[in-house]
């Protein structure tokens, strides 16, 4: 009986420092709050500026039915790769 009562405490404990320790919280809880230099994530430039985007409509793009077909064959061989056989 006094085990089981130990192993229900244990339980309980874990399951508080579990939920405790997964907490939502959005807040910054850093130590380094003494320091106000901007972060690099930060953006003062227009990418635009320095990126061309080139013009891709009406490009034609041709597959190869044959180069991208699965056959049982090719399906057999690729299992047998990855399980090492």
């Amino acid at each position: 009986m006094k085990v089981k009562k130990i192993v229900a405490l244990t339980m309980a404990a874990v399951v508080a420092f579990g939920v405790a320790g997964c907490s939502c919280s959005k807040t910054d809880t850093s130590s380094n709050t003494t320091n106000s230099t901007k972060s690099s994530s930060s953006t003062d430039y227009n990418p635009l500026d320095y990126v061309t985007l080139g013009q891709y409509e009406g490009v034609a793009v041709e597959l190869n039915k044959a180069d991208y077909e699965v056959t049982d064959e090719n399906l057999y061989s690729k299992m047998q790769e990855l399980c090492g056989l």
